[in-house]
């Protein structure tokens, strides 16, 4: 697996076709955000995972699941896969 601290992650969206972006991070627990469009959603996700890391880096593995494992995952089933780059101070 390819560290975190590349630069890049990839991140799960959800369109559940109101309008609204879901957006998760399968390789970071409890790191979520979502967005009126899908730029948007993009934005605040890399937002909330540059913020996941700065506040507690040692809980993360800073390992980033391969897209291959991430799109036969049952619990990422009719998501899109966006990979985000981060800019990480560490």
């Amino acid at each position: 697996m390819e560290s975190i601290k590349a630069g890049k992650i990839f991140v799960a969206v959800d369109d559940d076709g109101t309008g609204v972006f879901g957006v998760r991070v399968p390789d970071i627990p409890n790191c979520f955000s979502a967005g009126i469009n899908l730029e948007e959603a993009l934005v605040n996700i890399t937002e909330a995972i540059q913020s996941h890391l700065e506040l507690a880096p040692e809980e993360y593995p800073y390992q980033v699941t391969p897209l291959s494992a991430l799109s036969v995952d049952v619990n990422y089933s009719g998501c899109d896969f966006h990979e985000v780059s981060l800019c990480l101070p560490f």
